[in-house]
């Protein structure tokens, strides 16, 4: 097996098939539980493939973390549409099907949620 390591001494690329460019040769035994899923957990400890479970657990909670940012954003471009809507009735005098209040209320929440998700992760508000 051919591997890279990033800067934390993790697998960032492996290959069985083919020689990687800038890759090291990898002599040693490969676990039954090395896969494609999880090989950005493994490093290698004295010419030993070593899986790191508290890496894979942090992998994962970003992962979910990243995955309810994205929902929430939807949710906020869904939020504005309503909030123009909202403010294109009243201009024109007409009834507005949603309570705007509770939308307002449930996007404070959601900010609320946003911020300590960006906190956590260290994720900027641009990006």
């Amino acid at each position: 097996m051919y591997y890279k390591l990033d800067d934390n001494n993790y697998l960032c690329a492996f290959s069985f098939d083919t020689v990687l460019p800038g890759g090291v040769l990898y002599r040693g035994r490969v676990p039954e539980d090395f896969n494609e899923e999880n090989f950005d957990c493994w490093k290698i400890e004295e010419d030993t493939l070593t899986f790191d479970g508290g890496r894979q657990r942090a992998l994962s909670e970003e992962a979910a973390d990243r995955e309810e940012l994205a929902g929430l954003l939807t949710w906020f471009n869904w939020y504005d549409r309503q909030v123009m809507e909202y403010q294109r009735c009243s201009r024109l005098g007409q009834a507005y099907d949603r309570e705007i209040n509770k939308l307002d209320q449930e996007a404070i929440e959601k900010q609320l949620r946003i911020r300590a998700l960006r906190e956590r992760s260290g994720i900027d508000a641009d990006q």
